[in-house]
């Protein structure tokens, strides 16, 4: 998928109803998720295969949660890895939301969730697709 095409795609997905569990959310929250989604796609759409959210933690002392996120890759990605820590670098100073995102190759998480390592089990139990290319 293109950039546009990925840009636009993101842009469509904000159209779709928010799955009950991002509609549970503060609304903050909810804007941090959408916005590192849009700005994950549209700086790196084409080196993403999947965004998905997995999980929110516990409340913090910002009456926020922590929100975890995946981000598949077609092939392992350092500088993607990299570049998504200043997405969310931009969305913490703009929402004070914190997002922890996870991010692997998708023959790197194949592995792990063939291992049968507990936190893919819990991954694959909780996600919630955000982006598909």
């Amino acid at each position: 998928m293109n950039r546009s095409a990925a840009t636009a795609h993101a842009a469509t997905a904000h159209a779709k109803p928010l799955p009950r569990l991002i509609t549970s959310l503060h609304p903050m929250e909810q804007k941090a998720i959408l916005a590192f989604t849009e700005l994950a796609v549209t700086k790196h759409g084409a080196r993403i295969s999947s965004i998905s959210l997995y999980g929110t933690g516990q409340r913090t002392s910002r009456g926020y949660e922590d929100i975890e996120i995946l981000v598949l890759t077609p092939k392992e990605d350092a500088k993607v890895e990299d570049a998504l820590l200043d997405c969310i670098a931009e969305i913490v100073v703009d929402t004070g939301v914190y997002l922890t995102v996870k991010c692997f190759s998708q023959a790197q998480f194949k592995a792990f969730s063939r291992a049968g390592v507990p936190m893919m089990r819990r991954i694959m139990d909780n996600r919630i697709s955000l982006f598909e290319s």
